[in-house]
């Protein structure tokens, strides 16, 4: 996807890489894990130390091709709540 975001002032457009599940880490599958924990294993073993990093060292990421965030999904009763 094409992810609009405004940055110093100005709009700007950059691909995103969504993840939406975890089924292996590291050579170990997470495939017996709930997808809950699968999506915490998103946020802390990819998406928080990359954040990390990007704060240390964002040169890093000025290069990259395309962004990488999670893709959160509502659970089914809060969708309608979505389309008003």
């Amino acid at each position: 996807m094409v992810d609009e975001f405004q940055e110093n002032g100005k709009l700007e457009k950059r691909p995103r890489f969504l993840i939406f599940d975890l089924v292996g880490l590291r050579g170990e599958s997470k495939r017996e894990l709930t997808y809950t924990d699968r999506l915490k294993l998103i946020e802390s073993e990819v998406i928080h130390p990359r954040e990390k990093l990007k704060k240390v060292d964002p040169s890093r990421f000025a290069q990259e091709p395309f962004g990488v965030r999670a893709k959160l999904f509502l659970p089914l009763r809060e969708f309608e709540k979505v389309l008003q």
